[in-house]
């Protein structure tokens, strides 16, 4: 398993991340992924998004 809370590796400027469960959160709520993949394609409001990317740890 990999921990990437504190890895020393890229985040995504200017995306924070609060899903502490995730494999990509860091100790300072940010995400790690090389990408990230915001789903719902029929969402109307901000509360039917969610993360695609999120990987639990």
């Amino acid at each position: 398993m990999s921990d990437n809370r504190n890895c020393g590796c890229s985040t995504i400027s200017g995306v924070s991340c609060g899903a502490k469960n995730c494999k990509y959160h860091t100790t300072e709520d940010k995400c790690s992924a090389s990408s990230i993949k915001v789903e719902n394609t029929s969402a109307m409001k901000k509360a039917e998004t969610w993360c695609g990317t999120f990987c639990s740890n």
